[in-house]
């Protein structure tokens, strides 16, 4: 399993390549293992379509994609964990 984890703050980005950087801001964790990547938005963000906590997906070109529908999320999961 790969995991994408910067040294200092235990968040991403450094080894992501440069078209996620400007979703470091909603990105908690990015993996990747033998069933696809994972990606877990930060607290009060999540991923409107289908409308879950999480990103799962094949390739990282539809990581990226996906990452277009992750929006403000307001639900009490997220309001206790801000």
């Amino acid at each position: 399993m790969k995991v994408f984890k910067s040294k200092d703050s235990g968040r991403l980005i450094s080894a992501l390549p440069t078209a996620f950087k400007k979703y470091d801001a909603v990105i908690e964790d990015f993996t990747h293992d033998e069933d696809g990547y994972w990606l877990y938005p930060v607290y009060g963000f999540y991923n409107s379509c289908p409308g879950s906590h999480i990103i799962h997906e094949d390739t990282m070109k539809e990581v990226l994609a996906a990452l277009k529908d992750v929006k403000p999320c307001n639900c009490k999961e997220c309001e206790a964990n801000k």
